[in-house]
């Protein structure tokens, strides 16, 4: 028989969703990052995801420089295609603007 392994678990963290913009038929969420142990790791992720998958395409130590990372991975891999990532951000202007005035 094959020998199967178990994933080694190195940074335990919890996430918690903190904002989600929707983009089309996609949803862009950005996750805080909490850990569990002593090694004390916080941050952000942001992902692009459907009913059914998820992906991360950035992160950062806030939630704006995390989807501006993912804004810049977009563009390196994917290039010309209409970046999610830009239309997130352009909805969270106007959410803060709105929030504000």
């Amino acid at each position: 028989m094959g020998k199967t392994s178990s994933p080694t678990v190195l940074y335990p963290v919890t996430l918690f969703l903190c904002e989600s913009y929707p983009v089309g038929d996609l949803q862009v969420y950005v996750y805080q990052l909490e850990s569990q142990d002593q090694q004390r790791f916080e941050g952000f992720l942001v992902t692009l995801g459907d009913r059914f998958t998820e992906n991360v395409w950035g992160h950062g130590n806030t939630p704006l420089e995390a989807l501006q990372d993912a804004e810049e991975t977009w563009r390196r891999i994917a290039g010309e295609y209409e970046n999610p990532f830009s239309l997130a951000l352009r909805r969270r202007e106007e959410q803060d603007d709105w929030r504000w005035s």
